[in-house]
């Protein structure tokens, strides 16, 4: 998930900040916003291989309208796959 970060910010001729478990991608990563949250999502499912929903984001909890730490990212993805696995 950091690679994917990072290469949105290369692509974007942006700076790569080192992720810590933190950090707010959005509104932390130079000019990192809710878009980049987005294409972040569907490169990360290309490269795992599977198709989130249109509506998963997890840089961003919607409901509150802010950004969720890196960590809080990394563990929503882990509990999309966990919720996949039960559908199965």
């Amino acid at each position: 998930m950091a690679a994917v970060v990072a290469e949105i910010q290369q692509l974007s001729g942006r700076p790569v900040v080192e992720l810590t478990d933190t950090t707010h991608v959005v509104g932390e990563m130079p000019g990192f916003d809710s878009l980049n949250a987005e294409e972040a999502v569907v490169m990360l499912g290309e490269r795992l291989g599977v198709v989130f929903d249109a509506t998963f984001n997890p840089f961003v909890a919607a409901e509150q309208h802010s950004a969720r730490t890196f960590v809080n990212a990394v563990e929503l993805v882990a509990e999309w796959f966990d919720a996949e696995e039960k559908r199965r």
